[in-house]
């Protein structure tokens, strides 16, 4: 059985060539699968949320972002809250109320849920709003560790997350709700 093998190996060229082309084949999804032809991507999640049970706020923003915008080019969040967790549940459910200028008295809810648009809808709203994106504001993660700073909320669970846009300071906070209630924490740096 050896000698027909490698008779009809030293025979069929195109064998040889059909096994390299499978190795490489292989050795490319291998390297593909470990990131070695992605290194200049986005990394698709944000790290510093806060807890291992916490998703990230922003990741769920800019698909509910996309959303908003089919709604009017113009939107702007206004604010968002989370799932509401208890012992260590994950928190990464989002509803986000966006509001545009070309759309008065009216606010655009995107419901995200992981990381899918779980609903959408126009309501009756009335609120303000802006930007909200990760450059000039403190983490997720950040919110979170100086709330446990804070005095007698060294060891408070976090039970949800909220982001709310203030005009008067033309600032967002980061809000979370505990057991002893919700903190703020202004989000400017």
């Amino acid at each position: 059985m050896k000698e027909s093998f490698k008779k009809i190996f030293k025979e069929k060229e195109y064998f040889r060539i059909g096994a390299l082309v499978s190795v490489a084949a292989i050795v490319f999804l291998v390297l593909w699968g470990a990131g070695a032809f992605r290194a200049g991507e986005k990394e698709a999640q944000r790290r510093d949320t806060g807890g291992e049970n916490i998703g990230s706020a922003l990741d769920a923003h800019d698909i509910a972002d996309q959303e908003a915008r089919k709604w009017h080019s113009d939107a702007v969040l206004s604010t968002f809250t989370s799932n509401k967790a208890q012992n260590g549940e994950p928190i990464d459910t989002w509803q986000f109320i966006f509001i545009s200028a070309s759309a008065p008295r009216r606010g655009f809810i995107v419901d995200i849920e992981g990381n899918v648009i779980a609903g959408s809808r126009e309501v009756d709203y009335v609120g303000t709003g802006a930007a909200f994106s990760e450059e000039g504001i403190i983490t997720q993660g950040e919110a979170i560790r100086r709330i446990h700073a804070l005095s007698g909320y060294e060891d408070e669970p976090i039970l949800g997350i909220e982001a709310v846009y203030d005009p008067a300071a033309k600032s967002w906070y980061w809000a979370a709700r505990t057991l002893k209630g919700v903190v703020s924490i202004e989000a400017s740096p």
